[in-house]
């Protein structure tokens, strides 16, 4: 066949690329007119502007921001429709170059062909590819015209800007117009090396550097702003954004940064292999003089702000992509490069460095927080290091210098990461797909500190027993605050709807109470070896110092948050599961979350938890007051449920919650005064005294007061003028219930009140006198609000219940008395109250 007769057919496209520069210059007109500048679309597009008034004329900027919403559209619009043929215009122009292409190598393979079966080859080779070359215009096309009919959608302008063709302005011209962060996107010019290798230059004064500084710090400061709103709501990083802050990070952490650009997997760079350099480019920052304040803490904002997005495997990123200088700074210092002998292996510049690090986290944190009301966090694996390192740190004398300033705030900023929390208290890292093991019997899914509290054996991981015991410890300023976001979060998931996050919370819950009953840690929680000065706090109103004081006392801002999650966890801790009877309990069952039976807490956890809140007066008080409330609410159920009277559950429930409280509270008295320097009492070292003592340090009477009264009635009288000790269970469960008895009383009136309303069982509606009914009709359950005094409500308690206790229960079924119902529930709490696990 002679050779012309070898051909491939290639489609003509109808479309001019020329006519649709043309159509794109028409909506570049509309834009400027829009926005009342003469300039071209290119020039306005391709600012630095950060606000939607930056675009509009002056003269016009009035009426725009009037109706900021109609121009804003309309501007929209105008760069939606551009970008796209902008979009269209360049598949078009790439299929005419594919073409021309696939048609000069088939011309090419032709010539060459030594043999028919040759080019008939070379026929099928190309005529696929010119196929499959009109297969991608067509599809572009169905794309484009979705694009058009859908309007400038969020996901379609961050396409259009990520290609470049809607200007380079910071986060996207869109973005700048609606301020919504849906439309934010990184355009085509951002470069992560270019923007370290700018703010490097910049500092050494560099003019062209300077020049371009504050025009990289607004791209960078919208892209941080986006992160942290990205981060809040769980989007994930894309590979452009990850790459521009790998690269930010290693040009920093590289000073010939600039030479390997482009080189590497992700970010374009071996991370362990640099210069580690780092630190050195953050003190030039500090340092410059030809940077001004405000930029030299954008800077640093910017950049910590870096670290810690790169770090965050919820979002994509990882705790590998840190320069390694910054791994072995987080790692503490006996890791820290270099180390020295002469410093007992401890390496003298990590305090400098750890502290350096601890403003760039803090900096960012304020500035993402100041401007989206969400702070930067880490993630997991690096805010969980920091918690541990920072541990290691209090519990060592020597660690190279850190004060305790930097230590408090870079565990606030590492414990915003409640996957890091959970991961400290549990000794394993969430079940996620994000973290290294593959099941829940993977060792590398066992959380393990570089070199603190390493736990005896290669793959123990960390002892996660000492790290918080060091941490809950330890005589911080401000009570302890520092610290209680490695617990605060249970408290508010335990009440979550989500399965997920309540088990999370669970199962952390469960690891609190495993450390705080691992017997070395129970020891230095309850024992400090701080001593405490109570302003006040002698029972002759004078101050008075608590030797060895327990850790409640020590960190009263811990004792709160321990009470927070009691009053979440008030059912678990009122859980009669570990009951075999009325008046025994299974000794067998431990401590343990199950997604069947969700989390049981045996008795004597429960009383060492609530011990250990009852350190501190005012979360002692805070616990007492929760469970009366819980109490009352189950005298009211039992007196208005059939099912709950027949089961007697919520009496029983009741009396192992007080069980909890009343051998905490006591636990707390003994441990308080075992571990006090006796030499210091001339006299008085009785249980009576100690009550005295611990009441006196709480600043509010109003819980004081009843709290020293609830304490002493634990007690018998011989008791509290005996030396200090535990009191007898059943003599303890006597007098708390004795003391129990009117307020509980009041929950008793309160249902039968509810019962002569509308639809009740009781017609006599009169016997609630006026001074227990507020101004709705509603029974007062808190006596305190009767406005009379004490002996008077006492008075009217007494008369009131006089009245209605032979009267039948609010329930129909129930063929019992109010006294009769009243004294079954008060005999079933009293049996709970009194078990033991001796």
């Amino acid at each position: 066949m002679p050779e012309g007769s070898y051909q491939i057919s290639i489609k003509e496209c109808d479309v001019s690329v020329s006519v649709l520069q043309h159509q794109r210059d028409k909506f570049d007109e509309m834009y400027s007119n829009i926005c009342g500048k003469s300039a071209s679309y290119n020039a306005i597009a391709n600012t630095t502007a950060t606000e939607f008034s930056d675009l509009i004329s002056a003269d016009i900027s009035s009426a725009a921001s009037e109706n900021e919403t109609a121009w804003g559209s309309a501007l929209g619009a105008c760069i939606h429709a551009s970008g796209v043929i902008a979009e269209y215009a360049l598949a078009v122009q790439s299929y005419n170059n594919r073409t021309e292409e696939i048609q000069g190598d088939f011309d090419t393979a032709i010539s060459a062909a030594d043999s028919e079966d040759d080019k008939e080859a070379a026929v099928e080779l190309y005529q696929g590819q010119a196929d499959e070359a009109w297969s991608t215009l067509e599809g572009k096309a169905t794309e484009v015209s979705d694009m058009l009919a859908d309007g400038p959608t969020p996901e379609h302008i961050r396409t259009l800007t990520e290609a470049g063709h809607i200007g380079s302005v910071p986060g996207g011209l869109m973005y700048v117009i609606t301020g919504d962060e849906q439309y934010f996107a990184v355009t085509p010019d951002m470069d992560g090396s270019e923007i370290g290798e700018t703010i490097q230059l910049a500092a050494e004064g560099n003019e062209a550097a300077l020049e371009r500084l504050d025009e990289s710090l607004a791209l960078m400061n919208a892209f941080m702003a986006y992160l942290a709103r990205k981060q809040e709501s769980g989007g994930q990083l894309t590979e452009r954004e990850l790459e521009i802050l790998n690269d930010l990070n290693a040009h920093l952490n590289d000073k010939d940064a600039s030479e390997s650009s482009g080189q590497g997997a992700s970010s374009g760079y071996n991370l362990d292999a640099q210069e580690d350099e780092f630190f050195e480019s953050i003190e030039a920052i500090r340092e410059s003089e030809h940077l001004s304040e405000e930029q030299r803490e954008q800077l640093t904002a910017v950049i910590g702000g870096s670290v810690l997005t790169a770090s965050d495997e919820r979002m994509g990123g990882s705790y590998e992509n840190l320069p390694e200088i910054v791994r072995e700074t987080v790692g503490g210092p006996r890791i820290h490069s270099p180390t020295s002998e002469l410093s007992g292996g401890f390496s003298p510049d990590w305090a400098g460095d750890f502290e350096t690090l601890t403003e760039l986290f803090d900096t960012a944190n304020q500035a993402t927080k100041d401007e989206t009301g969400h702070p930067l966090q880490g993630g997991t694996e690096l805010s969980a290091h920091l918690i541990g390192t920072v541990a290691g740190a209090v519990e060592s004398t020597d660690t190279g210098g850190a004060e305790e300033e930097t230590l408090r705030t870079m565990l606030e900023i590492a414990t915003q990461n409640t996957d890091a929390n959970y991961t400290i208290l549990t000794g394993e890292y969430p079940d996620r797909e994000y973290y290294p093991g593959e099941d829940e019997f993977d060792i590398n899914r066992h959380y393990q500190h570089p070199v603190e509290f390493v736990g005896p054996g290669s793959q123990s991981g960390t002892d996660q027993a000492a790290l918080v015991a060091a941490l809950l410890s330890h005589d911080w300023d401000y009570g302890g605050q520092s610290v209680r976001g490695l617990t605060d979060w249970i408290a508010e998931e335990g009440n979550s709807s989500d399965d997920a996050i309540k088990e999370r919370a669970d199962r952390a819950f469960e690891g609190l109470i495993n450390i705080i009953n691992d017997p070395e840690a129970q020891e230095m929680l309850s024992r400090t070896d701080y001593d405490v000065e109570v302003e006040g706090g002698g029972p002759d109103g004078g101050d008075f110092t608590w030797k060895d004081a327990p850790m409640g006392l020590l960190n009263p801002q811990i004792s709160d948050s321990f009470a927070g999650i009691f009053e979440t966890y008030i059912d678990e801790f009122a859980d009669t599961s570990i009951m075999t009877g009325d008046s025994s309990v299974d000794n067998d069952i431990e401590t343990e979350y199950s997604p069947e039976g969700g989390l049981v807490i045996n008795l004597d956890d429960r009383s060492s938890f609530t011990s250990l809140i009852s350190g501190d007066g005012d979360a002692m008080g805070r616990i007492f007051e929760a469970a009366q409330d819980y109490t009352q609410d189950s005298v009211y159920e039992y007196f208005t449920d059939p099912d709950a009277a027949e089961t007697k559950d919520p009496a029983r429930s009741a009396g192992l919650l007080w069980n909890s409280i009343g051998f905490g509270m006591a636990d707390a008295v003994q441990t308080r005064f075992e571990s006090h320097d006796n030499s210091i009492f001339d006299q008085n070292q009785s249980m009576g005294y100690a009550v005295d003592m611990m009441a006196a340090g709480i600043p509010d009477g109003r819980v004081a007061e009843p709290l020293k009264v609830f304490l002493k009635e634990m007690f018998s009288e011989d008791e509290l003028n005996a030396e200090v000790s535990l009191p007898d269970p059943g003599q303890m469960t006597d007098n708390i219930s004795a003391r129990l008895d009117e307020t509980l009383r009041d929950a008793a009136l309160g249902a039968f009140h509810d019962s002569t309303g509308e639809g009740g069982t009781n017609s006599t509606s009169d016997a609630i006198p006026d001074e227990m009914i507020d101004e709705n009709g509603n029974f007062i359950r808190n006596w305190s609000e009767w406005d009379l005094g004490s002996q008077e409500t006492r008075n009217l308690r007494d008369s009131t219940w006089q009245d209605v206790q032979e009267q039948n229960t609010p329930m129909p079924s129930e063929d019992s008395t109010m006294n009769t119902h009243f004294n079954d529930f008060m005999g079933a709490m009293n049996n709970a109250m009194r078990v033991s696990s001796d």
